[in-house]
């Protein structure tokens, strides 16, 4: 039958003689043959081989797993980028909390060099053992600071929810101390299946957006608690301050959201939080506490001590 002539008709499958295979390079000659309603019909020459098959399968397995190795690199540039933004929120803090020291740290060298001058080397020891203990305060602020903003890979491992509560608390106590707030802590060391620097990242943006929340309230207390809930474990990050609008409720965690005025939120915050929690295999929820204030809850997987 000459298909180029009659054309194509139903229940028939038309193939070129010339198709080349895009593996084996090899001329494929396939003949037209009917075919019952519905199905395809196989010429002999043009049946797949077991080789072929494997690598296409190998070749889809390799597309898919350079897109997984694509998203798992924009996560990692979004939380990088989420950590230098909350730094860069807190630099005037951190400017100030370093001004202090630094001003008592010219006084104190500015006394030693009197006291050794009249001879008094003992008040002059004790003014350099000051001097000393200042610069230490002044090195470990920016030890925290530079281990918060450093671009880690993720890391799930066990972790001390207290040591990522301390870490968070360092990190955020120049603007704690800067605003004049209360941070009350209460947390014990249970362990958590989690990335510890993309847990402290959640807690700093939580404890960031209390400061703000309370920043002239009568009450600038920002309370931080945790506690073993059966299989989880659970950390409270609450304010004192007006609480959630109902219509804020709704999409607190979509990104570029924010109540806050133009110029002081990107929007980012809470919903990076959010998806670096769940990536972790944990929540984060938000609620209007019945006392008052905004109420932030983590909850993560537990890791049971061995008995």
């Amino acid at each position: 039958m000459d298909a180029g002539r009659h054309g194509p008709r139903e229940g028939w499958l038309y193939h070129g003689r010339e198709i080349r295979d895009a593996h084996t390079e090899a001329p494929l000659d396939i003949q037209i043959s009917a075919a019952a309603p519905g199905r395809f019909a196989t010429a002999a020459g043009r049946t797949p081989t077991l080789q072929q098959f494997q690598t296409n399968v190998t070749r889809l397995l390799k597309v898919e797993l350079d897109a997984e190795r694509e998203r798992a690199r924009s996560r990692e540039a979004l939380v990088h980028a989420g950590k230098m933004v909350a730094v860069g929120r807190m630099v005037a803090s951190v400017n100030h909390e370093i001004k202090r020291p630094l001003a008592s740290m010219q006084l104190l060298v500015e006394n030693a060099l009197d006291l050794i001058a009249h001879g008094d080397i003992d008040s002059a020891a004790e003014n350099l053992s000051l001097l000393l203990r200042a610069t230490g305060q002044m090195s470990e602020l920016s030890r925290q600071l530079e281990g918060f903003s450093r671009k880690t890979p993720v890391n799930q491992a066990s972790v001390s929810v207290l040591d990522v509560v301390e870490h968070a608390c360092a990190v955020v106590s120049p603007k704690v101390k800067t605003r004049r707030c209360q941070l009350v802590v209460r947390a014990d060391g249970h362990l958590v299946l989690a990335d510890s620097d993309r847990l402290t990242l959640a807690l700093v943006n939580l404890v960031d957006n209390a400061l703000d929340a309370s920043a002239g309230t009568s009450d600038p207390r920002i309370e931080i608690a945790t506690s073993l809930q059966g299989a989880m474990v659970e950390i409270l990050v609450r304010d004192h301050g007006p609480g959630i609008a109902r219509h804020a409720m709704e999409c607190l965690f979509d990104a570029f959201f924010t109540t806050k005025p133009y110029g002081e939120g990107l929007g980012l915050g809470l919903a990076l939080s959010s998806e670096v929690i769940g990536e972790m295999g944990g929540e984060l929820s938000a609620r209007n506490h019945p006392d008052g204030g905004a109420e932030f809850r983590i909850v993560l997987p537990a890791v049971r001590s061995a008995p």
